[in-house]
């Protein structure tokens, strides 16, 4: 069981600090101790820290990958780091109609998740992207929907891997990994016919260096061209 306080999660008293790390690698996992001796979990720290994974492993393999290479090696630099990371789990749509009712839909209506956990403090939802352009409403909307419709999960990553090299000298050159944390409030926003949404907070928690996504070379770095001799 967890105790829930403005975005920091509370394990109970038997949680101390030695069985943590005694269970699996849980030591490597931000967790802080406060004043009475309960270990504490921050969910934007734990983003921060997701997300500095994510800028490693892209530092390693580098750009231009499909998603699933992405979503294959995050699991595993998880795992290293003591997650227990899950792939693909489905999730049906539930709609609440005009009489109040909620209904799941069928039909295949369904979407999968791309990494949710079996952590019982890992409360979250990550969705995956590999791109050439920066997170957008696309993006932030279809994590809102996952969230929504999930009362078990407080909040969630987008993580996008942007591959945009330009040849022409790298003036537009937007290569590296963006992150976006947005988390559940409890207000609800009129969307019209008496209908309303939730209210989240979102915030961009990317592990920058020197002010950037992060230093991979550039192509032009990469690939010297042979010049001609004649």
């Amino acid at each position: 069981m967890l105790f829930f306080v403005e975005g920091v999660y509370k394990l109970p008293g038997y949680w101390n600090e030695k069985s943590l790390q005694s269970h699996r690698n849980f030591h490597k996992i931000p967790f802080s101790m406060d004043s009475i001796g309960h270990m504490k979990f921050c969910a934007k720290s734990c983003a921060r820290f997701i997300a500095e994974i994510a800028a490693m492993l892209f530092a390693r393999v580098g750009p231009y990958h499909k998603e699933g290479l992405y979503q294959d090696l995050l699991c595993h630099e998880l795992a290293i780091k003591g997650f227990q990371p899950v792939k693909e789990c489905v999730q049906s749509m539930k709609y609440k109609d005009s009489t109040g009712k909620t209904i799941t839909i069928g039909n295949n209506q369904s979407s999968r998740t791309d990494i949710e956990f079996r952590d019982e403090f890992m409360k979250t939802i990550l969705e995956l992207k590999s791109t050439k352009k920066r997170i957008d409403s696309d993006m932030l909307y279809q994590l809102k929907h996952y969230l929504d419709g999930r009362e078990d999960r407080d909040w969630g990553m987008l993580i996008n891997f942007i591959s945009n090299e330009n040849i022409e000298g790298g003036k537009d050159r937007n290569t590296g990994v963006e992150c976006y944390f947005i988390h559940k409030t409890e207000t609800y926003i009129p969307s019209g016919y008496g209908a309303k949404t939730r209210k989240y907070i979102c915030e961009d928690v990317s592990h920058t260096i020197s002010g950037g996504l992060g230093e991979y070379p550039s192509m032009q770095t990469i690939f010297e061209w042979a010049c001609d001799d004649e």
